[in-house]
């Protein structure tokens, strides 16, 4: 019988980067919109942080949906996308 060596290299960033994108992916089909809570939820920020420096800004009140008396609620897609512009003006 032969015996074969086998060497097995792996690179951690690479897999944690490719996890990430396949779970955007997934949150991308799957969310069509969020609210106040899940924001702070996903970006590790504080309600007031949010509001004071991120849902204040009009370009993010274009994607708010509410119906009178009822939950504030933007559309994903777009909201993510101002929210990266907003954060990399800081």
């Amino acid at each position: 019988m032969v015996m074969a060596q086998v060497s097995v290299e792996f690179d951690r960033e690479y897999a944690k980067k490719q996890f990430q994108e396949k779970l955007d992916a997934t949150h991308r089909d799957f969310l069509i919109t969020w609210d106040v809570e899940e924001m702070c939820k996903r970006l590790c920020i504080g309600k007031t942080f949010l509001e004071e420096n991120i849902l204040r800004d009009s370009r993010m009140r274009v994607h708010l949906r509410q119906k009178p008396n009822s939950k504030r609620l933007w559309l994903y897609e777009p909201s993510v996308k101002v929210i990266k512009e907003i954060m990399s003006e800081w």
